[in-house]
């Protein structure tokens, strides 16, 4: 399993790296995301 951590996961480039984990399928487990202004994302 492979933990990592995404800064910024709201912005663009946070939200496109979400996109390709969904898409690898691999295991991975997100431990930290955070956000800017746009909290709302993360619910």
């Amino acid at each position: 399993m492979k933990k990592i951590s995404i800064l910024g996961s709201t912005g663009s480039i946070g939200v496109n790296t979400l996109n390709v984990i969904r898409e690898l399928n691999e295991d991975f487990s997100i431990k930290y995301l955070t956000a800017n202004s746009n909290s709302e994302l993360l619910i």
